[in-house]
């Protein structure tokens, strides 16, 4: 699948345009819980709200702010800030309702300021309604909506998870380590990372969390899946979202075999983060289901009727720059990914200027970027989604 519909999937853009609203914008990111209280909630609570967004959209305007991005503001447990999700189509009950939000979203089209939402299709929290009725038997009709699988059962009949996997929340093994937790490693034994996988009592099989244990992956090889968050960016986008930020999306691409990740040579113990002792070929970004899921997703945007509206994606993926430039070309009128080359690189200009000119040099023609290019001649740093 990858070989032959990848041409297809990155054709040139027709529809892009140096004329778009995003080329040049500033975009301002908002943590909801953070950024402002409504003057007239009371009692105050001590966290901010969707009113008291509200309220500072005319100072945002006075800035030069074009585009407020906004974090997670969904009904959640708050493991994760507000990324672990229980409800798509909701606002947490601390910050608002709805209605606060069509309002929210009415008056900064009217300051001349669009809206963009943080998109979470990875995972969901182990609260949300569809992985309790999941994890409740094999038989129902969202059994299939996550990632299930029975172990592997060794010569001794103890079961172990599927495959090496692990989770990308695993600091916290060298903290443990460092406290003395460890003791059965040696010294030159390398930190173990958590495993992706749970065991979950209730059904009686493991289930994968590429995070923390309370955020179920859900399963993206499953079409039922694929449409019911193709129907959520559509409910944002009929309440007048324009964008949309989605969080860690290369990680809806994984290897439906499941094989196990090779080790990766450049990882530093007692540096990185034992996660990365695995390269990341299966379990995230992988091109055969990745990069068809993008473009499925992006399609929304292209339907009928958010013609003329201007909407966007802005694709989180910490993926090599080939791989992203693949993403950019997937559907460049309305998606690509934040510019993420320069996090790893030296604080030297040279590095840097080498860097934004192979960016440049990749984009596909007509490709908004995330460091606009001011005068259509030379890149100039205005301003970045991110």
């Amino acid at each position: 699948l990858y070989n032959s519909e990848m041409e297809k999937l990155t054709s040139s853009p027709e529809n892009a345009s140096n004329h778009s609203f995003w080329l040049g914008a500033a975009v301002y990111q908002i943590y909801p819980w953070t950024f402002n209280e409504d003057e007239e909630r009371q009692p105050q609570r001590g966290n901010g709200s969707i009113r008291g967004i509200t309220e500072r959209l005319e100072y945002l305007s006075h800035l030069g702010v074009n585009v407020i991005w906004i974090s997670p503001f969904y009904p959640s447990p708050m493991i994760d800030g507000g990324y672990d999700i229980q409800d798509y189509r909701n606002i947490h009950p601390d910050l608002g309702t709805l209605a606060d939000f069509d309002v929210m979203a009415a008056t900064a089209r009217g300051q001349g300021i669009k809206t963009m939402i943080d998109f979470v299709p990875n995972h969901t929290s182990d609260q949300h309604e569809w992985f309790l009725k999941s994890r409740s038997s094999r038989d129902n009709d969202k059994a299939d909506w996550y990632i299930w699988h029975d172990g592997i059962e060794d010569d001794e009949g103890e079961r172990h998870p599927p495959n090496n996997w692990a989770s990308v929340f695993s600091l916290p093994q060298l903290d443990r380590r460092c406290r003395g937790e460890m003791p059965e490693l040696h010294e030159h034994d390398k930190t173990p990372p958590i495993s992706a996988w749970t065991f979950d009592e209730q059904r009686g099989q493991y289930y994968l969390h590429s995070f923390t244990k309370e955020q179920p992956d859900l399963n993206w090889n499953n079409p039922a899946v694929r449409e019911e968050m193709k129907a959520t960016m559509r409910f944002w986008l009929d309440r007048g979202v324009d964008g949309f930020r989605v969080d860690a999306v290369n990680y809806i691409g994984k290897d439906r075999f499941l094989a196990d990740e090779p080790l990766n040579d450049e990882y530093v113990e007692g540096i990185d983060n034992p996660y990365d002792q695995l390269q990341r070929r299966h379990s995230a970004g992988y091109p055969d289901t990745f990069y068809p899921y993008i473009e499925e997703m992006s399609a929304v945007l292209r339907e009928s009727q958010y013609e003329g509206r201007d909407p966007r994606i802005i694709f989180e993926a910490y993926m090599d720059e080939r791989s992203l430039e693949t993403i950019n070309r997937i559907a460049p009128e309305v998606a690509g990914t934040f510019n993420f080359g320069a996090m790893d690189l030296p604080w030297e200009a040279q590095f840097r200027k080498a860097q934004l000119d192979d960016y440049y040099h990749n984009l596909p023609e007509g490709v908004i970027a995330n460091q606009v290019n001011g005068n259509h001649d030379k890149p100039r740093l205005v301003s970045r989604i991110g």
